[in-house]
């Protein structure tokens, strides 16, 4: 599947929104079974309305590869970056309403999951990430690494300093 999204709304000069989105999917097989899937997929909106302006952008290219094809509910692993971009602009910014710009960009590797043990189905690992950007006058600019542990934790390094997480709760130590 390969196609394009567009999507046009002018309520009024102060009120618009565009959205425009890509999508391709692609099936692999391996000896005439369904094996994986590439996605590819982008996003672009922009939004405005009285006192504020938005864009948000997104974009994948996701390799899903099943570890054993053919077998229902067989684990799978997946590879590939994620990138994320947003922007809040008010018109008169403050304290309550700041002016926010991020940039959240994701690199998995053999990311292994198994869809039989919700809620610990991240099995394994690894991910590298970057981001920065702004909430009004506070400004953050983090890269790192994410390794996925099992059993619902992950070992998370930021700019050298090494945490470790429960993904469930979001308890970090």
């Amino acid at each position: 599947m390969d196609t394009t999204i567009a999507f046009n709304l002018d309520q009024s000069d102060t009120s618009k929104i565009d959205i425009w989105a890509k999508v391709k999917y692609e099936l692999t097989c391996t000896n005439g079974v369904p094996s994986g899937v590439t996605a590819n997929d982008s996003l672009n909106m922009t939004m405005a309305g009285s006192g504020f302006t938005m864009v948000l952008r997104m974009g994948e290219n996701l390799v899903l590869r099943s570890l054993n094809p053919g077998v229902e509910h067989a684990q799978y692993s997946f590879d590939g970056p994620v990138n994320y971009y947003a922007r809040v602009n008010y018109t008169k910014p403050t304290t309550d309403q700041p002016n926010v710009e991020g940039t959240f960009n994701y690199n998995f590797k053999s990311i292994v999951v198994d869809p039989t043990k919700d809620p610990d189905f991240i099995l394994s690992g690894s991910a590298t990430f970057s981001s920065k950007g702004s909430i009004g006058k506070n400004v953050w600019n983090y890269k790192g690494t994410i390794t996925f542990l099992g059993g619902h934790k992950a070992k998370i390094t930021i700019d050298g300093t090494v945490y470790t997480a429960d993904l469930m709760t979001g308890e970090v130590n």
